[in-house]
């Protein structure tokens, strides 16, 4: 009688789990970096892009903390803390562009969970959720930094986990009396 020794099985299931581990390997590997990407070297009209950017971070800081702030009902200290970290996404991508990603996309999720909080205390009514317009310009930049300056796959990483975000927090977790925004994101993330 013949043995058979060091035989395995290989099945569909241990193919198909083969290639979910090295998917998520992959994107392990391609969103938990801080890779250096700067943006070119500098002279003087070079400079403009930079100034443009840091224009938009500061109109970013300053619209997240009002609208947090005023409409939002988010206290001052975190909508403060919420509109740096969105604005300061916004030129921290023009170096470091995936952990800007994370920045930004982690301050949506803070904010977007506190302003719920509120909603459904009945204290913010008829609030753009989850999405402040603040927040969609910051991510918007952000988002066009990262899709520039990185490989295809790693931008739609980055987006495909943004917009599954947005749908766990709108579509999942929802709120009451609120301006949706999460169908708004989607449109404007993907072209």
């Amino acid at each position: 009688m013949p043995r058979v020794v060091g035989v395995t099985e290989t099945g569909s299931r241990q193919l198909v789990a083969g290639r979910i581990r090295r998917w998520l390997h992959v994107l392990r590997e391609d969103l938990c970096t801080l890779r250096v990407d700067p943006l070119p070297p500098s002279v003087w009209l070079r400079w403009l892009p930079h100034g443009l950017l840091c224009l938009v971070a500061l109109g970013v800081s300053i619209g997240a903390v009002a609208q947090l702030g005023d409409n939002g009902g988010v206290g001052p200290s975190l909508a403060f803390a919420i509109g740096i970290a969105q604005g300061a996404a916004v030129v921290f991508a023009m170096w470091r562009p995936v952990p800007a990603w994370w920045l930004s996309t982690a301050a949506m999720v803070v904010g977007a969970l506190e302003v719920r909080r509120h909603l459904l205390a009945g204290g913010a009514h008829e609030f753009t959720w989850p999405w402040s317009s603040a927040g969609l310009i910051g991510q918007l930049a952000v988002l066009l930094l990262l899709a520039l300056r990185v490989p295809a796959r790693v931008a739609v990483e980055a987006l495909a986990i943004t917009l599954l975000l947005t749908y766990l927090i709108e579509g999942v977790l929802g709120a009451a009396d609120f301006q949706p925004t999460g169908v708004l994101a989607v449109i404007l993330f993907t072209v």
